[in-house]
């Protein structure tokens, strides 16, 4: 459990974001050429235009938070502004705090972020994921594969139980 969201959304994301406890402490995003960066620095990329254009350096692309509301699917499914920011947080280097506090590893990323569980962000996160999935679908027959290099799988994983259940449990958004 993380509690419960801000009832004034955007300003519990940015006090998540730019006031609390670890906000200004660096960390190198994995599969991302940013090189070090801190919530903080996030925030502002995802919710300020120049710093967004400033971020778009290399693969890595900031759409402005302009353009992003004015997408037709973001109209049709009714998005909020926090969550369009959420998203956008999520779909860059922020996403490697977010699943630390869902899974509760790697220990010293969980461990880095000081108690922050990013309630309200991980809330606009899951409420954007919510209406988008309901105004795009999959075309028919279109697999998606999640991929987990290296590892090895349990008989569990592909054969059924006495239940009929097989597979596994993710604990942060795919």
């Amino acid at each position: 459990r993380i509690g419960l969201p801000h009832p004034r959304l955007y300003e519990g994301m940015e006090a998540e974001h730019c006031r609390r406890s670890g906000c200004d402490r660096g960390f190198t995003p994995g599969n991302y050429d940013t090189g070090e960066t801190t919530p903080q620095r996030e925030w502002l990329i995802a919710t300020n235009e120049e710093e967004g254009r400033r971020a778009s350096v290399g693969k890595r692309r900031v759409l402005g938070m302009g353009e992003l509301l004015q997408h037709e699917v973001v109209q049709t499914a009714g998005l909020r502004r926090e969550e369009v920011v959420a998203l956008k947080l999520y779909t860059g280097p922020m996403f490697g705090l977010y699943n630390a506090v869902l899974r509760g590893f790697p220990t010293a990323l969980v461990e880095a972020l000081d108690g922050n569980t990013y309630t309200t962000t991980i809330y606009c996160i899951v409420s954007g994921i919510i209406k988008l999935s309901r105004v795009m679908k999959l075309p028919e027959g279109r697999l998606v594969y999640r991929g987990l290099g290296g590892l090895e799988l349990p008989d569990e994983f592909v054969r059924a139980d006495e239940f009929g259940v097989r597979g596994g449990v993710e604990f942060a958004m795919m």
